[in-house]
């Protein structure tokens, strides 16, 4: 349940017949281990996670829409509290069967008609070379800072500017609105990483805040993390996006959101 929460949130739930993988996420399962993908084409969210598995030969690849990772979901809530799930793979759909002490509960998702892209391409590598800065600040505080400064937003466009200047140990986050209001809120961070030229003594991007706030709330005291001290690292790529990674977690997840272009008017 936790792997597809900390995935879901990154699905299209609209009608995109253009797009129709966004509608969904891809499921791949392997002998190595069970990941899940979703994007909207905005930003993409990743989970990964080291099963035992009884028997995985070969690598398996099932786009599920979002109706069949909703219904799944609901089933995990509802029977899998600390019981055991199996995954089997069976002409392109998985079967998950929760076992009871008297009965299985089965559930079976997938298409195999749906092709999903590449979705590596818009991976991090965490190089020195892609990585421009590297804060690591608390989830909690973070999604709380994010939360009020959005209230200032316009409906039409919703954007918070980070600002974050050379040797400083905070961050920015800027909303100037339509009407010229501004508001701001500072958030303590710390630096682990600082690729910037010595020429570049601020960095400024701007992102929709409630695409920040999902994957932090889910890795906060608001999400089934329910750790109040639980931390991100935060990267700024050369991509250019900007990459949310939880820190001492036992699922491998992250985030990528692409930034939207701001000028001086938005900060």
């Amino acid at each position: 349940r936790d792997l597809l929460q900390s995935t879901e949130y990154a699905m299209d739930i609209t009608d995109n017949s253009a797009f129709p993988y966004v509608n969904g996420m891809e499921m791949i399962v392997n002998a190595q281990m069970f990941y899940l993908v979703a994007t909207d084409r905005y930003r993409l969210a990743y989970t990964s996670y080291f099963p035992l598995p009884d028997t995985v030969l070969n690598s398996h690849r099932v786009f599920v829409p979002s109706v069949g990772v909703y219904a799944l979901i609901k089933l995990l809530k509802t029977y899998g509290n600390g019981e055991k799930v199996n995954v089997v793979v069976n002409n392109g759909r998985l079967a998950f069967r929760v076992k009871r002490k008297y009965y299985d509960v089965d559930l079976v998702v997938g298409n195999s008609d749906i092709e999903y892209p590449d979705f590596k391409r818009a991976f991090p590598t965490w190089t020195d070379r892609d990585i421009k800065l590297r804060l690591k600040v608390k989830a909690d505080t973070l999604y709380k800072a994010l939360k009020e400064i959005a209230t200032h937003c316009d409906k039409n466009r919703e954007l918070v500017v980070i600002e974050w200047h050379k040797g400083y140990d905070s961050i920015k986050l800027i909303v100037k609105n339509s009407a010229g209001n501004r508001a701001e809120q500072s958030v303590l961070v710390s630096v682990e990483k600082d690729n910037l030229p010595l020429t570049e003594n601020v960095l400024r991007a701007g992102f929709n805040p409630y695409f920040l706030m999902e994957p932090l709330k889910l890795w906060s005291t608001n999400g089934y993390g329910m750790n109040i001290d639980h931390l991100v690292d935060i990267d700024f790529t050369i991509l250019p996006s900007l990459v949310i990674v939880p820190t001492g977690e036992d699922l491998k997840a992250f985030t990528v959101i692409m930034p939207i272009r701001i000028t001086k008017n938005d900060y």
